[in-house]
């Protein structure tokens, strides 16, 4: 396999990183792609979610085969693997463990390194690792520690982000690491009650409109 490196400023038409995340980020990866349609005739994207956790997002299988011409065939893949599927592909790779890059945060890189190892993502991302038992081998981040503080301040849970999370705690208190799989449950938790609060201000609201529609016209 060759491999072929691009480099693009793209990403400064916008930098939002909701926008990216909603809307932006498979018109991009396609864009590549199609500067490639004299070379490849299939190209696949990794997918953020599997079947049973979809979301609606900017990478999406119905979305991205409205990027495919006569010359390119855009495919949506690994959508049968969880993300900790995927984490597990990588911790047996050598080569990739040592070079995977999480983080967006490029301003705060620091010794060289690929990762900051303090945002979201990195953490997210090293919690797996550790469950794994494979942290301590990659040197794609600038720490192997991880403290219940830095993990609660760090993370935050989310409807589009549970399912990256439901697997570790279990991983975790094998590790001998109850403490960040408490974290962890506890932010589902706050997940849950959020979602909890939503509906019941669903039920009010559409009583609400219901009385305003018979009463108030």
């Amino acid at each position: 396999m060759t491999l072929i490196p691009v480099y693009t400023n793209i990403r400064y038409l916008d930098d939002d990183w909701m926008f990216w995340q909603h809307q932006f980020q498979d018109s991009v990866y396609s864009s590549i792609a199609h500067l490639f349609s004299q070379r490849f005739s299939v190209v696949s994207i990794s997918s953020t979610y599997n079947i049973p956790h979809m979301q609606r997002d900017g990478s999406h299988p119905l979305l991205d085969i409205n990027y495919c011409s006569s010359d390119l065939i855009i495919r949506h893949d690994a959508i049968q693997l969880s993300r900790l599927d995927k984490i597990k592909l990588v911790a047996e790779w050598d080569l990739g463990l040592q070079n995977i890059r999480t983080c967006n945060r490029s301003e705060i890189y620091q010794n060289n390194f690929l990762n900051c190892g303090r945002c979201w993502k990195c953490i997210s991302a090293m919690l797996a690792f550790f469950a794994l038992g494979v942290l301590e081998k990659t040197k794609a981040f600038p720490r192997q520690d991880l403290t219940a503080e830095l993990v609660a301040s760090v993370i935050k849970i989310y409807v589009t982000t549970v399912c990256f999370y439901e697997e570790l705690p279990p991983l975790l208190i094998k590790k001998g690491r109850s403490d960040l799989a408490a974290v962890i449950e506890s932010k589902i938790a706050e997940d849950e009650r959020r979602k909890e609060l939503n509906q019941l201000y669903a039920s009010f609201a559409a009583i609400g409109k219901r009385v305003d529609r018979r009463f108030l016209n």
